[in-house]
């Protein structure tokens, strides 16, 4: 009887355990299902608000503030996503040429160079390149660069030979060298602090250059064919190319005997003689002999 009602109380506690950890089996899994609603109603909710990012909004404008005063014309839009990326572009993009069109989101066929810009669209580029970079640029680099752009349009060597061709090809090195070593430690620098050692190298290798062209030049000139002309210099109102010209005039060949007997063979004819130059030409009329000047 003892034992019996100790397998009784025995049953009843297995039970009674079985019970608990199916109770606690049931919660567990419940969490899990709370859990698994919560993550997925916020990850619904993260995805919402991502799309609603990516909808188009229309902006509200500024009800206090005036119309502009003056409309400048728009950049393209390859020009504008490099500013925002806040990398180099040139100058070009800025000009009136470079602004059309402005849907274009590819770098234009038709771009110029900064160190080929003629110095009025260097002038002009400048300035409405500062226009566009003002609201989205740091303030600090902005005002470095109109401090450079001011340097050079004033700079003193305008006035000096082959000083605009220099300053052009000085604001474009630099500019250029400025956004590469923008972001690279310990070598960017300040565009505002004009370099006159740069400058000055720029303008002699322009001066060497165009010396090295005048010295080409003239050794072309003095390189006249020796059927040319026979005389010690050509005449200043003659110019290599026609003196080029000239030598390649064929001299005719003299007529061949006539077939007919009673009418004899006409003389053979010589280039007339051209007094003025002292010398035999192949362009001139031609006649029997040089008897002498023309009287």
């Amino acid at each position: 009887m003892a034992n019996n009602d100790k397998k009784k109380e025995a049953w009843a506690q297995q039970v009674a355990d079985d019970c608990a950890a199916a109770k606690a089996e049931r919660l567990e899994q419940q969490e899990l299902e709370n859990a698994q609603r919560v993550e997925d109603k916020c990850r619904a909710q993260a995805e919402k608000v991502e799309e609603e990012k990516k909808k188009p909004k229309m902006a509200i404008f500024d009800v206090s503030r005036a119309p502009p005063t003056e409309l400048r014309p728009d950049i393209s839009s390859f020009a504008r996503n490099k500013l925002k990326s806040f990398e180099y572009v040139e100058l070009w993009y800025f000009t009136l040429e470079g602004k059309a069109p402005i849907s274009a989101f590819k770098a234009s066929k038709h771009v110029v160079l900064d160190t080929d810009l003629t110095w009025l669209q260097m002038t002009n580029g400048s300035v409405n390149f500062l226009w566009e970079i003002e609201p989205i640029w740091p303030e600090v680099n902005v005002k470095a660069l109109a401090s450079f752009f001011y340097g050079i349009t004033g700079h003193p060597s305008e006035e000096l030979p082959h000083g605009y061709a220099a300053l052009i090809v000085y604001q474009a090195c630099m500019r250029r060298h400025w956004h590469n070593k923008l972001n690279v430690p310990g070598r960017s620098f300040n565009p505002s602090i004009f370099n006159k050692t740069v400058l000055t190298t720029f303008r002699g290798e322009l001066i060497e250059r165009e010396n090295a062209k005048a010295v080409t030049s003239v050794r072309f000139s003095l390189s006249f064919p020796a059927t040319s002309l026979t005389m010690s210099s050509p005449p200043p109102f003659l110019s290599v190319r026609c003196t080029r010209i000239i030598s390649r005039v064929p001299t005719l060949p003299p007529r061949a005997p006539s077939r007919f007997t009673s009418r004899p063979a006409p003389p053979r004819l010589t280039p007339a003689y051209n007094y003025a130059l002292d010398t035999p030409t192949d362009d001139q009329p031609y006649r029997k002999d040089p008897g002498g000047p023309p009287g």
